[in-house]
């Protein structure tokens, strides 16, 4: 059966992309969005230990803007 998990990403200090996916105390990191995914795929698959395809389904989030 497929699962859904919740996915926080943020910025760090040095400009990486950094995800953490708490229901399975998984993280990665990168510079790009498309690189996160890409890592985000592996971190989940070695989070279950499966060889499944581990795919994202799409994207929802909040954006924070800070003007002057």
């Amino acid at each position: 059966m497929r699962q859904r998990y919740h996915i926080e990403v943020e910025w760090d200090e040095e400009g990486y992309l950094v995800a953490h996916v708490p229901e399975l105390r998984a993280h990665t990191q990168a510079r790009s969005f498309a690189e996160l995914l890409e890592r985000l795929q592996e971190a989940i698959a070695v989070s279950l230990d499966t060889e499944e395809e581990v795919s994202v389904l799409g994207f929802s989030g909040d954006l924070e803007i800070e003007a002057a």
